[in-house]
């Protein structure tokens, strides 16, 4: 059935038919899983190279303490940098790169990480509302919920399910083929 664009079985109860049925056309709720997905994907790329503290830390300071220090030898010796590279240093998995412009994109990937969090955060109050039990924070599956929602505008485009119940329920009738 997955040929067909059918969503994992698992996909279909970690987010749920039901709750996403009635709202699987708003633009909204494609958006609302998209920053989901976004700040998850890129949160999961920044987890090899910074420990769990990195999520709360401010990456502003660290930023332009960084960018003066890259800008000047000097600032580098008497200005906040080392401050700032020690703090960073103690944020990462790894040893603290020397080059300036390193430190600063290590800095810059955790304020991708930090605005995608943010955006995110703009849509949770909503999507725990849509998404009910499915709703689990920042453990939300959103690249399940994406696929989920996706296949459900399809089918509600196509126009044949009036109802999540019926939709259920012609699942329901329809064994999985045999795994090959």
């Amino acid at each position: 059935s997955r040929g067909l664009g059918i969503p994992k079985e698992s996909d279909q109860k970690a987010v749920g038919i039901r709750q996403l049925f009635d709202r699987a056309t708003e633009p909204r709720l494609t958006e609302a899983l998209a920053s989901g997905a976004s700040w998850a994907n890129a949160r999961r790329s920044a987890e090899t190279d910074f420990t769990d503290a990195a999520w709360s830390v401010d990456p502003a300071p660290l930023r332009s303490g960084i960018l003066r220090g890259q800008a000047s030898f000097f600032a580098r010796l008497f200005g906040p940098y080392r401050r700032v590279s020690a703090e960073l240093a103690s944020l990462l998995k790894a040893p603290l790169p020397k080059a300036p412009a390193m430190r600063l994109a290590l800095v810059d990937k955790l304020a991708d990480v930090h605005h995608k969090r943010r955006s995110l955060a703009d849509e949770e109050g909503w999507l725990q509302t849509v998404l009910g039990e499915a709703w689990r924070g920042e453990r939300t599956r959103f690249d399940e919920a994406q696929t989920a929602a996706a296949w459900l505008a399809a089918v509600r485009h196509a126009g044949v399910f009036a109802s999540p119940a019926a939709l259920s329920a012609a699942m329901g009738a329809v064994p999985d083929p045999p795994a090959r």
